[in-house]
């Protein structure tokens, strides 16, 4: 592997619509549908790829769709929520519940979202980062090998999501073969509460989010982890149709990432399991 590889990974969440959604979600299923379809098109045009963390609900909605941007080189996802699961009957955040009961409602997650997608899922990224070991232990159970289970540094406790400390590259889990692969933030800021800034493309202007990309790249130069990764995140509630906002955020990135090049690195465009199969294939096993 290159030194000065950089594996580019976007990655979208696609939630239910706001309606059955209590975490949040898209207006609409065409509001969702157009939102995603305008991501694919857009990062294909440009020779890039995503993954996609679906909770079940819209794997069933977008079946067509999913399964066209896999035969596309897009990578499909679980993406999970207990609030916005079937009837709603889990209200608490995923790491609130025991690892017995994290275990039960992923199994039935991967039941519903299989049976409609008509395979297993192997990546996994929980619904607002809520997570812990017993997360960790019942996704490995169930056949999940790779994800982006956390922001480093996000400290939020109402949602069992705290990060602090956590490490910005991609990393097996506590021995087993489970590689997470955290969205990129700027490991200079470490708030109290809250989250660092980071690549979620809704969170800020096309400047703002070019200033964390650059920070990001200046720091894997100077650190030079095995394995160089950039990682962004967004929702299918973002209009991505060309003229929008969104729109013009997403090319800038991409045009963004081209750019490194100039600055020495090799752009990889990849997803989650790529990655994985990358690092099991080196003599570095992160």
């Amino acid at each position: 592997m290159a030194e000065d590889s950089l594996h580019t990974v976007f990655s979208m969440d696609c939630e239910r619509i706001a309606e059955y959604s209590p975490p949040g979600g898209p207006k609409s299923w065409l509001d969702s549908r157009s939102s995603i379809e305008c991501f694919i098109d857009t990062l294909a045009g440009y020779g890039f790829k995503a993954t996609f963390f679906i909770v079940p609900e819209t794997a069933y909605e977008h079946r067509d769709l999913f399964l066209e941007a896999r035969d596309r080189s897009f990578e499909l996802g679980l993406h999970y929520h207990p609030q916005s699961f079937r009837d709603g009957r889990w209200e608490g955040y995923l790491a609130s519940y025991s690892y017995e009961d994290q275990l039960y409602q992923l199994r039935e997650a991967v039941k519903d979202w299989s049976s409609y997608l008509g395979f297993k899922p192997r990546g996994f990224r929980p619904g607002n980062f809520s997570a812990n070991i017993d997360t960790y232990k019942a996704i490995y159970k169930l056949g999940f090998r790779e994800g982006s289970c956390y922001i480093p540094g996000r400290i939020r406790p109402e949602w069992h999501a705290i990060w602090i400390d956590s490490p910005p590259y991609p990393h097996h889990v506590d021995g087993i073969d489970f590689l997470d692969i955290p969205v990129t933030a700027d490991l200079r800021v470490k708030p109290k509460i809250g989250d660092p800034p980071h690549l979620r493309i809704e969170s800020g202007s096309l400047e703002y989010l070019k200033g964390i990309l650059s920070w990001w790249l200046q720091h894997l130069s100077s650190t030079d982890p095995p394995l160089k990764t950039v990682v962004f995140m967004t929702h299918n509630t973002v209009d991505y149709s060309r003229g929008s906002e969104g729109y013009a955020k997403l090319e800038g990135l991409i045009q963004a990432i081209t750019e490194a090049e100039n600055i020495g690195f090799k752009i990889h465009p990849s997803t989650m399991r790529e990655i994985h199969e990358l690092a099991d294939r080196t003599v570095y096993r992160v």
